[in-house]
């Protein structure tokens, strides 16, 4: 999302296709000056594949801020758990207090991973759809990262 080229943009030059990231490298620049102006139906189609890339970073990004949002919210989890730790009377009720509130911290990040891992798998998807690519992956296993 910063101008870097990443596996997304390889998958779509190898379709025949580019995006913004591949259209801002050197050799794509420099071709560029030697091609014709192009036709309004082709204008039309770069606005239109344009549109399909901008959605897909915007859905991105607002994934990606979800994320940082419940990050933070398991950071103030724990980082109450300690403030209030500290008051416990014994040093037991105060590591399970801290034990129970990392736990729950745990399960709020595990949500969180998961949920934006699937929503920048279907922005993926769909933005490769949209490059007329796609993919069969019904026979490869999914493994359960988190």
């Amino acid at each position: 999302m910063n101008g870097e080229v990443t596996l997304l943009d390889h998958v779509i030059s190898q379709h025949g296709h580019k995006t913004v990231n591949l259209e801002r490298l050197p050799g794509h620049l420099q071709k560029s000056k030697f091609d014709p102006p192009p036709t309004i139906e082709a204008l039309q189609r770069e606005i239109g594949r344009l549109r399909q890339e901008l959605a897909y970073h915007e859905e991105a990004r607002s994934s990606l801020m979800n994320l940082f949002n419940d990050t933070q919210k398991a950071y103030r989890i724990i980082h109450e758990a300690l403030q209030t730790g500290f008051f416990q009377e014994t040093p037991n009720n105060r590591f399970l207090s801290l034990y129970s509130e990392a736990r729950k911290s745990e399960m709020w990040l595990k949500r969180a991973l998961r949920h934006v891992s699937e929503q920048l798998a279907v922005s993926e998807v769909q933005l490769l759809n949209s490059y007329g690519i796609s993919f069969d992956n019904t026979s490869i296993k999914d493994y359960t990262i988190i």
